[in-house]
């Protein structure tokens, strides 16, 4: 059983990416008193930072989603085997 969440995924790494490059870069080039051409490595390393988090976040909110999937997989297999049991038959009848 899995769950297909590629729109979600792709929609995290589109605005984690640019928004942590560029914001981050900003922050950690004015840290560095870094400005111009020269924050564009910053710019760069900020965005491949952010592209690790968002990877490492996106996989840790996956396998949370997929033992939720599991336990509710699980619990509706045992209410459906429970219901569909058949009863022994009735001797004397």
């Amino acid at each position: 059983m899995s769950a297909v969440k590629s729109g979600e995924v792709g929609m995290i790494h589109a605005l984690a990416i640019p928004f942590g490059g560029v914001f981050g870069g900003a922050a950690v080039g004015g840290l560095l008193g870094v400005s111009g051409p020269a924050a564009l490595p910053v710019i760069a390393a900020m965005g491949g930072v952010s592209y690790g988090l968002a990877r490492l976040g996106w996989r840790f909110r996956s396998r949370w989603w997929e033992r939720k999937l599991r336990r509710v997989r699980d619990r509706l297999s045992s209410v459906v085997q429970g219901v569909a049991s058949i009863p022994p038959p009735e001797d004397g009848a």
